[in-house]
C-alpha cells in the first residue's frame, strides 16, 4: 500500500470561523434565557399563595 503524502489541513478563514463560533454563543445565549424564562415562570407558579421564593442566576 503506497502511503499518501502529508497535506496540509484545511483551514476555513477567519471571518468563518469568527462567524461559527459567533453563532454558537448566541445559541448559548438562547438556551439560558429559555432556562432561566422557564425557572421565572415556575417560580411565579409556586409562588402564588405560598411566599417568595429566591432565584439565582450564574
Amino acid at each position: 500500500m503506497e502511503r499518501q503524502p502529508n497535506k496540509p489541513a484545511v483551514k476555513a478563514p477567519p471571518k468563518e470561523t469568527f462567524a461559527r463560533a459567533l453563532n454558537r454563543v448566541r445559541s448559548q445565549i438562547d438556551i439560558r434565557n429559555d432556562i432561566m424564562r422557564a425557572s421565572l415562570e415556575t417560580a411565579q407558579r409556586l409562588q402564588e399563595g405560598r411566599g417568595t421564593f429566591m432565584l439565582y442566576a450564574f
